[in-house]
């Protein structure tokens, strides 16, 4: 499932398709690092670095609203690390 999901992922943003709004943005972004194993139940900003397609996206990481964390995320590859 992940893997259909992320090639999804690399298929829309491949074709130079765009998410709708800054929600759908934030969403797709929350997806991407939750299928890569970390924890982001809502997502508070994302910020471009000065690597084509790596995005910097901090999130509130518990449904609960407990925890904040940064992760960096290619937006080509859906890799996503911790950082």
């Amino acid at each position: 499932m992940k893997k259909l999901i992320a090639t999804a992922v690399m298929v829309v943003l491949g074709s130079g398709a765009y998410a709708q709004s800054e929600a759908d943005l934030k969403e797709m972004s929350a997806t991407i690092i939750n299928l890569n194993g970390y924890l982001c139940a809502r997502v508070i900003s994302i910020t471009p670095t000065s690597t084509s397609d790596v995005w910097r996206v901090s999130c509130v990481e518990n449904r609960d609203g407990t925890g904040r964390a940064s992760y960096m995320m290619n937006a080509a590859t859906a890799s996503v690390s911790r950082g």
